[in-house]
C-alpha cells in the first residue's frame, strides 16, 4: 500500500519505499549491536542508551520473563507502558523471549471514576441517532438533543446507562438517560 498523496510533501530525494526485512527485529538488534556496540539506539531526553545496553537490558528481561514468568514461544505479552526507554527495553525482551508484545499505551489524560464506570458497565438500552447528532456528540461534545433521535432500542429507566449508536449501529458514546426509553420514544425527532 502506498500513500502517494503524502510525497507532496516528502523531502527531496528521500526515498518513498524501504525493503522489507527478511530478519526478526530483534535479530537486527542483535547485529546492530555486534557491529556498534557503543553507537547510541536511544537519547531519551538528553538521557542516551547505546546499542550494548539496551540489548544487555532486553536480554535479562526476556530470561526473567521466560524462567519466572513462564512466557513462551508464541505468547501474548501486554506491555502497558508509556513511551520510554523501558517500553523500547521490554519490546525487545518479548521478541527475544519469541512472544507476541501488544502494545497499550496508557493515556495521560485522567478521567472521573463515573466516566470509567459508565464505559464498563452493560448498557440497558441504546438510542440510535441520525449523522447531526454523531457530528455534536464526536465533534463539538455536545449533549444529544431530542431531534437527532431516531430510534430506540432496548427498555431502560431514567438514569440507566445507555449507549448512543450511529445509524451503522457502531457504538459512538455512553451516557446516563435523563429519560426512560418510554419518555424518549415520545419525545424523539
Amino acid at each position: 500500500m502506498t500513500f502517494a498523496r503524502h510525497f507532496a510533501h516528502w523531502p527531496p530525494g528521500a526515498p518513498t519505499t524501504l525493503p522489507v526485512s527478511r530478519n526478526s527485529i530483534y535479530t537486527n538488534l542483535a547485529a546492530s549491536t555486534e557491529r556498534h556496540p557503543e553507537r547510541t539506539l536511544l537519547d531519551y531526553y538528553g538521557t542516551r542508551l547505546a546499542y550494548a545496553e539496551i540489548k544487555r537490558e532486553a536480554d535479562a528481561l526476556a530470561g526473567f520473563l521466560q524462567r519466572h514468568c513462564g512466557v513462551a514461544k508464541g505468547d501474548r505479552v501486554l506491555l502497558y507502558l508509556q513511551n520510554s526507554p523501558q517500553f523500547v527495553i521490554a519490546y525487545y525482551a518479548v521478541l527475544r523471549a519469541d512472544a507476541v508484545g501488544t502494545l497499550f499505551v496508557p493515556s495521560d489524560k485522567k478521567r472521573s471514576s463515573r466516566s470509567r464506570w459508565i464505559e464498563a458497565a452493560r448498557p440497558a438500552g441504546a438510542i440510535v441517532v441520525d449523522a447531526g447528532a454523531v457530528k455534536a456528540l464526536v465533534e463539538r461534545n455536545c449533549s444529544l438533543l431530542p431531534a437527532g433521535i431516531v430510534r430506540v432500542e432496548g427498555s431502560f429507566a431514567r438514569g440507566d446507562n445507555v449507549e448512543i449508536r450511529n445509524g451503522d449501529g457502531a457504538a459512538i458514546a455512553r451516557g446516563l438517560s435523563n429519560y426512560g426509553s418510554a419518555e424518549v420514544e415520545k419525545i424523539r425527532g
